[in-house]
């Protein structure tokens, strides 16, 4: 086993496939967790909880997260339902690491698994990101990942492949995940140069990742001399700025030919496509943004 791998104990692994146009997603690796947890309720670090049952009951209920992307697991374990027929049956935690970019430790992820063994819950970690977690931790992947039932992982994203999610688990829990991925449609025949793709990212683009955590603090560094409001979360940058700032900042650093989304907060996010050299010309548009922005006053 590579440094690269997650160990969550005996497991085998499903490599997501869609057809073109519907490319595997770290949500439809979510949602295939959900259809192999019969009767559950889902309690997510993302703000909700979703009740499926024998898939023909449905309903919602908002869970907050804690501003260092946590929950309260005094709160979680107040939530689980119990025993009871008048309620739905709790089934499943699932936690994702990181959380808009924010890592959630170790022991916050074993304390959170103790709460799962301690109601009898499946423990899932939404895992888009995890590689960004562990080397913010200076961890293995598979030490931050230990004690969960299942794990998913996006191969694209920071790790940089076109395309790719896995799901690891027990034998039996992938068995009934690839079932339920035919359930929703899933299924490639030339899936192979999707796959070679993502062993290329685990073998060469983990250790990198420290490249895009200095780069997102060089932005973040330079954004804040400019006097905006920028909190640095791993590889990602959250500039606080108003929507309508948002839209003609956009429209002004595209100009420069940098890229970004329109909205606010605005999301930055680094990743191997982008150098130090590209960080120096994305500062050079915000200063020139906010430059004439100040002299219209």
């Amino acid at each position: 086993m590579t440094d690269t791998e997650i160990d969550i104990g005996p497991v085998d692994y499903l490599v997501v496939e869609w057809p073109p146009g519907k490319e595997p997603t770290g949500e439809g690796l979510n949602v295939l967790v959900d259809l192999t947890e019969r009767g559950l309720i889902r309690v997510l670090d993302l703000a909700f909880v979703q009740k499926e049952q024998d898939g023909s009951i449905k309903g919602l209920l908002l869970a907050d997260f804690d501003s260092d992307g946590t929950l309260d697991l005094a709160e979680v374990e107040a939530a689980v339902k119990p025993d009871d027929p008048h309620f739905p049956r709790t089934k499943l935690l699932a936690l994702e690491n990181t959380i808009t970019g924010r890592v959630l430790p170790r022991k916050y992820l074993a304390d959170s698994i103790q709460l799962a063994k301690r109601k009898n819950l499946a423990a899932h970690l939404d895992g888009a990101r995890v590689f960004n977690a562990a080397t913010a931790q200076n961890m293995k992947v598979k030490d931050l990942c230990a004690g969960f039932d299942s794990v998913s992982s996006c191969l694209s994203k920071g790790l940089g492949a076109p395309a790719g999610t896995v799901l690891l688990g027990r034998t039996e829990f992938v068995r009934e995940a690839r079932r339920a991925r035919k359930i929703l449609g899933g299924g490639m025949r030339q899936a192979g140069v999707i796959a070679a793709a993502g062993l290329y990212a685990l073998q060469n683009n983990v250790a990198r990742l420290s490249e895009d955590h200095e780069n997102a603090a060089r932005l973040a560094k330079g954004l804040r001399d400019l006097g905006l409001d920028a909190q640095l979360n791993t590889n990602m940058v959250l500039l606080k700025i108003s929507a309508t700032t948002a839209t003609s900042l956009a429209a002004h650093l595209r100009r420069a030919d940098v890229l970004v989304l329109p909205r606010a907060p605005m999301r930055l996010v680094t990743h191997l496509d982008v150098d130090a050299t590209a960080i120096d010309r994305a500062l050079a548009g915000f200063q020139s943004f906010f430059a004439r922005a100040a002299q219209l006053g």
